[in-house]
């Protein structure tokens, strides 16, 4: 008959008394509730609560780092030593200024534009200051452009700025169909053919703009006939010359 194993009073549950049998030896445990689970401990491998984990060796990255290297120190210290934080070379050959190649860069600007929308300066002296038959304000212009058919008007203003020459415009207004019309006219705009001085201002004006000429007072209306009489008279000269240029060819013919 098998020798009897020591037993002891079960207190809590079946699983307690199970594993209190089928121990080898008794190992001494407390009292405890009927949810809390029996806490087994090995004999073979004590654990020691001081002695440290050990840790996996630290991995090399795959890049070299300088030395003392520290990701703060890239805006501080690193940045101007370690190769992979230099700044690019700068050349050597800077490049040219444009103040020794060209000291007032927008007169220059200013010459080429009127180089190539006025070649001739025919415009540039029509409303020169120091022309004296210049277009002045209060004269009426004629306006030739290649599209559309002349425009004509008085001269209200004329705008001009030393920064900007090929901004140059001048302000005319006419009465058509009995409505005031106004219009800003580019001077070196490439779809104006010409401008020619219909009438000069009867009165002398001492202002650079005239706009009390928009009050019903002071409005010169509709400026077709005084139009349609210079456009006669201009063709009536045209005419002139030319039978006058016919009959001197007549005369070297005989």
């Amino acid at each position: 008959m098998a020798a009897s194993l020591p037993f002891s009073r079960p207190t809590s549950s079946l699983h307690r008394t199970l594993c209190q049998s089928l121990t080898p030896t008794s190992l001494p445990c407390s009292r405890s509730h009927n949810s809390f689970p029996l806490r087994q401990y090995s004999t073979t491998t004590p654990i020691s609560p001081t002695s440290p984990p050990t840790l996996a060796p630290p991995r090399k990255p795959s890049y070299p780092r300088p030395v003392d290297f520290h990701p703060g120190n890239i805006y501080r210290h690193h940045r101007e030593q370690a190769l992979q934080f230099r700044p690019l070379p700068v050349p050597t050959h800077p490049y040219p200024s444009i103040k020794r190649l060209s000291p007032d860069p927008i007169s220059h600007f200013n010459s080429l534009q009127l180089s190539s929308l006025d070649p001739r300066g025919v415009r540039t002296r029509l409303f020169a200051s120091s022309n004296p038959e210049r277009v002045a304000p209060g004269d009426i212009i004629l306006v030739r452009t290649r599209d559309a058919e002349p425009i004509s008007g008085v001269v209200l203003s004329i705008r001009k700025r030393e920064t900007n020459l090929i901004d140059a415009a001048v302000l005319i207004r006419n009465t058509l169909t009995r409505v005031g019309t106004e219009m800003w006219i580019k001077i070196y705009s490439p779809s104006i053919t010409g401008i020619e001085i219909v009438q000069r201002s009867v009165r002398k004006v001492k202002r650079a703009r005239l706009f009390y000429l928009r009050s019903a007072r002071h409005d010169p209306g509709s400026l077709e006939g005084v139009v349609r009489t210079y456009l006669k008279g201009r063709s009536g000269i045209a005419a002139g010359l030319s039978s006058s240029t016919k009959q001197k060819i007549q005369v070297k013919k005989k």
